[in-house]
């Protein structure tokens, strides 16, 4: 049986593969609140005007803080190729202006992962 092929989503028979485009942070505390202004204001509408993506996560990752640091993952769900690129190029832009910004104190890397679901 050859699966059935839409964008980046892959049907065989009843598995489907679904991808998740994650950039994870490491914020100082002393930019956490400017840091999630900025999340607020600019990353987060950036990327979903870039990418026309709308399925976007954050979460603070638990047991994983330095001592002065936090952090945090930003989770896109993405249907298509040229969605995921979207993203990609939106995320490194975005990511390169604030550590310029910041330098050490405000850290980035994005990773794609790839979700099975079983019916």
């Amino acid at each position: 049986m050859r699966p059935a092929r839409r964008g980046l989503l892959v049907q065989f028979g009843t598995l489907t593969m679904h991808f998740l485009f994650n950039t994870t942070f490491t914020v100082e505390d002393t930019l956490r609140a400017g840091w999630l202004n900025w999340m607020r204001d600019t990353y987060v509408p950036a990327m979903r005007e870039a990418s026309g993506v709308a399925d976007h996560q954050l979460y603070a990752i638990d047991g994983t803080q330095t001592l002065g640091s936090q952090n945090y993952s930003s989770q896109w769900r993405c249907d298509s190729i040229a969605q995921l690129g979207a993203l990609r190029a939106a995320s490194a832009r975005l990511c390169q202006d604030m550590m310029e910004t910041h330098g050490e104190h405000c850290l980035a890397f994005s990773t794609l992962m790839r979700g099975l679901t079983i019916d």
